[in-house]
């Protein structure tokens, strides 16, 4: 399914946004995440310039913020925390990025949570902006770049058939690790 909009003028329309603006940019190849504030805040999770989400037989598509293409969009009360159980190994069970991100990279080799660290250390940007209250601020950009990795939040039809396939991949390794 195509989204209605031009994707040009869909980004062209978020960059004007005072919603969009001021996101800092962590680079997790940089080891830089102290510069990161434990406070409350929103995220952005977006693929570096050459990167790809692997092709799972559903088509995906994906908004830009600063040229990057969107996959995620997180709150947290603690921002530093939230980076950390995003990007450090062993964090299976605390992070729905990493959950969605290790169903979908299977047929990639990625099996392990060191291999899927290191996926994403080499595959994607963190960005971060503080806000006292960021949960309407989440739905907001959730409507806006229709990040194809928020399952839960995510009602808009583009990408909607990506998001069935992530769940149900999900499930499957749910399933699995029970047993």
């Amino acid at each position: 399914m195509k989204c209605s909009m031009d994707k040009k003028e869909r980004a062209k329309n978020a960059e004007s946004l005072p919603l969009t603006s001021g996101f800092k940019q962590i680079d997790p190849k940089q080891n830089n995440a102290n510069n990161i504030p434990n406070k409350t805040g929103i995220c952005l999770i977006c693929l570096r310039k050459q990167a790809q989400l692997p092709d799972i037989g559903k088509e995906v598509e994906m908004e830009e913020y600063d040229g990057l293409r969107v996959i995620y969009i997180g709150i947290s009360s603690r921002l530093k925390k939230r980076y950390k159980d995003h990007f450090k190994s062993n964090n299976l069970n605390k992070s729905t990025l990493r959950k969605s991100l290790i169903a979908i990279l299977l047929n990639e080799k990625i099996k392990d949570e060191i291999a899927l660290s290191q996926w994403m250390k080499d595959n994607l940007l963190f960005f971060y902006k503080l806000k006292e209250d960021p949960e309407e601020d989440k739905r907001d950009l959730i409507k806006i770049y229709n990040p194809p990795l928020n399952l839960d939040d995510n009602d808009n039809p583009c990408n909607k058939d990506f998001r069935k396939e992530v769940s149900r991949r999900r499930k499957i390794i749910d399933e699995l690790g029970n047993h």
